[in-house]
C-alpha cells in the first residue's frame, strides 16, 4: 500500500500543477495564476529532492559527488549538494523575477520546476524499488 501511494503522489502533484484550475482571460489573473503555480512548483521540487534523499539511503552510489568512503550514498554530502543545486536554481529564478517584473517569467519557471520535480520523483521511486544492502 505504501509503495502505491509513493508511486502516485508525485504524478498527481505534477498533474495538478499543470492541469489544475484553468485561468480566466484577464491578464492580471493569469499572472497571479502562474505565480501561484510557480510557488507550488518550488514546493514540489523541494519535496521531490527530500524524497530522493530519503530513497537513496543505504544504496550504493554511482555519482562520486554523492558517494561516501564505502561507496554508499552519503546523506550529508547528498543534502549539501542537492540543497545547493536546487537553492541556486530557485535563487536565480527569484532574482530574475524581481529584476524583471514587467516580463512574465512565472510560467516558464513553473514548468521548469515541475519537470525537474517529476524527474527527481521518478528517480526516487526507482530507488525505492532497488534492493537494500
Amino acid at each position: 500500500m505504501k509503495k502505491r501511494i509513493l508511486h502516485w503522489l508525485p504524478t498527481c502533484g505534477v498533474a495538478l500543477l499543470l492541469f489544475g484550475n484553468p485561468a480566466p482571460c484577464d491578464g492580471e489573473t493569469v499572472y497571479r495564476s502562474w505565480k501561484k503555480r510557480w510557488i507550488a512548483s518550488t514546493v514540489a521540487l523541494t519535496a521531490a529532492n527530500l524524497l530522493d534523499l530519503h530513497s537513496s539511503r543505504g544504496l550504493y552510489e554511482t555519482n562520486p559527488l554523492l558517494r561516501g568512503p564505502q561507496g554508499r550514498f552519503s546523506p550529508g554530502r547528498g543534502f549539501a549538494i542537492k540543497s545547493a543545486a536546487s537553492g541556486g536554481l530557485l535563487a536565480v529564478q527569484f532574482v530574475l523575477l524581481h529584476k524583471n517584473p514587467q516580463r512574465d517569467l512565472y510560467k516558464p519557471f513553473a514548468l521548469t520546476n515541475t519537470a525537474a520535480a517529476g524527474i527527481t520523483s521518478a528517480t526516487a521511486l526507482r530507488n525505492y524499488g532497488l534492493p537494500r544492502m
